[in-house]
């Protein structure tokens, strides 16, 4: 059952006596009493940077699941790319760099470092694997 109300505006300033717009609201919710549904908060995962490595190199996360990455870089800057998801990051040292993830197909979805941080630059690598 939708809930009906009647509202009138008068103008304050003008001293009408009679309204000068009547609308008629009604609630969106079918059932009043129903609390309406929490959003759940998305799973946090914790990705350290250092030369040349991520940590964990794996992150398993399920088809549909909101997801944030929490990156912290331990020596210097570092990026974090995934360029299938069109997802990159600037990961700089003492600071906590949120990054919420798109929700992939299935999938296998590999990050790098598009930051040159030296001679082993192109190992620094992992893998988003989307079950």
């Amino acid at each position: 059952m939708l809930t009906l109300a009647s509202v009138a505006v008068i103008a304050a300033t003008s001293g009408a006596s009679r309204p000068l717009l009547t609308a008629r609201l009604a609630s969106l919710r079918p059932d009043a009493e129903r609390p309406l549904p929490v959003a759940e908060a998305p799973r946090v995962v914790h990705v350290t940077a250092r030369r040349f490595e991520y940590e964990p190199a794996e992150i398993h996360v399920a088809a549909g699941e909101s997801v944030v990455l929490e990156l912290e870089s331990v020596d210097r800057r570092h990026g974090f790319s995934i360029p299938e998801l069109h997802v990159r990051a600037d990961v700089d040292p003492g600071t906590t760099t949120r990054l919420a993830l798109p929700k992939a197909a299935p999938g296998i979805y590999v990050f790098a470092c598009d930051v040159f941080c030296g001679s082993h630059h192109e190992d620094m690598a992992g893998e988003l694997i989307v079950d």
